[in-house]
C-alpha cells in the first residue's frame, strides 16, 4: 500500500513507517512544518521516500493520513495534484494536537463536514483497567486485610453491611465502611469497564463517572492505610488488593476521557449513511 503522510511528529512517524508499505513523504526545499521529508535525526527504512509536489500530483497513492487542519483544507489537495482526500483518494484524519484558544468556544475543524464520519470504536484499554479494577476487588473478599490471620475483606463488608443498618452516619463513625466503599467501587467498575466495549463515537461519560468511582474508592482505600499509621508493614494481602481498586480505576477512567473520537473521511454516499445511524 502507498500511504501519504506529512512528517509532523518524529516519534509516530518513526513508528508508522516501520509497517511493511510505501510512505510518501512530502518535501519542500527549505524543509520547513509543511514538508520535512525523511527525518534526519531517526533511523527510517528505505520504504519511507520523500515526494515533491510535483511527484505527488503524478503518484497513485492508496491512503492519506492527515494531522493537521492544514492538511484536510486544502493543503493535500494541492500535493495530490487537485485529488481531494476522501473523495478521490482514501483518508483518514488523525490529529495528535491540543486545540489552543478556549476550547468550550472551539468547534473542531472535522465538525459540520458532510464528508466526514466518525468512527465508533470501543475503549479496550480503559476496559480492561476496570475490569482488572473489578477482579481486584473481587480477590480481596478471599484475602486477609492485615498481616497474618487477620479478617478477610468478605468479613469487613458484612460488618460495614451491618453498620450501614444503623444509618449512614453511624456506619462512617464505626469505622468499618471503607472496605465496603472500595468492594462496591469495584463491582460498579466492572459494570462501566464492560460499557466502555460498546463501540461509540468516545466514552468521555463512561470515563467521567468512572473517575468519580475510582476517586470514592481512593478516598477509602486512603482511610484504611491512614488506620495502619501509613505503614506497609501493617498491609495485608487484601489491602493491597484494595489498593489497586482505584489506581486501575483511576487509568482506566483518564484513558476513556483522555481519547479522542477518531475521524475518517468518506465519499459522501457513505458518509450520510454513517452519520445517519
Amino acid at each position: 500500500m502507498r500511504v501519504l503522510i506529512w512528517h509532523v511528529h518524529g516519534s509516530y512517524t518513526t513508528a508508522l513507517v516501520q509497517g511493511p508499505h510505501e510512505y510518501l513523504l512530502p518535501r519542500l526545499p527549505d524543509r520547513g512544518p509543511y514538508g520535512r521529508g525523511r527525518a534526519l535525526t531517526w533511523d527510517w527504512p528505505a520504504s519511507a521516500i520523500e515526494v515533491t509536489r510535483e511527484e505527488a500530483a503524478e503518484l497513485d497513492v492508496d491512503v492519506v493520513i492527515l494531522q493537521r487542519p492544514e492538511e484536510l483544507n486544502g493543503l493535500c489537495e494541492g500535493w495530490l495534484g487537485g485529488r481531494r482526500p476522501g473523495w478521490d483518494v482514501p483518508a483518514i484524519y488523525l490529529e495528535h494536537n491540543a486545540p489552543q484558544g478556549r476550547i468550550a468556544d472551539m468547534r473542531h475543524p472535522a465538525a459540520d463536514r458532510p464528508e466526514l464520519t466518525v468512527v465508533r470504536r470501543p475503549e479496550a484499554f480503559g476496559a480492561g483497567a476496570l475490569v482488572l479494577a473489578g477482579v481486584a476487588a473481587n480477590v480481596s473478599l478471599s484475602l486477609s486485610w492485615s498481616p497474618g490471620e487477620g479478617p478477610t475483606g468478605l468479613s469487613l463488608v458484612q460488618r460495614g453491611g451491618e453498620a450501614l443498618d444503623s444509618g449512614v452516619a453511624a456506619s462512617v463513625r464505626s469505622d468499618v465502611w471503607e472496605p465496603l466503599v472500595v468492594v462496591l467501587c469495584g463491582g460498579l467498575l466492572v459494570l462501566l469497564g464492560f460499557l466502555l466495549l460498546v463501540p461509540a463515537r468516545a466514552h468521555r461519560l463512561v470515563g467521567l463517572v468512572a473517575l468519580v468511582v475510582s476517586l470514592a474508592a481512593t478516598a477509602a482505600v486512603l482511610f484504611v492505610v491512614s488506620d495502619v499509621g501509613w505503614r506497609v508493614d501493617g498491609f495485608g494481602p487484601g489491602t493491597w488488593c484494595a489498593v489497586a481498586i482505584p489506581v486501575l480505576g483511576l487509568l482506566g477512567s483518564l484513558k476513556a476521557m483522555l481519547t479522542a473520537p477518531r475521524v475518517t473521511l468518506a465519499p459522501s454516499s457513505t458518509a450520510s449513511s454513517d452519520v445517519a445511524a
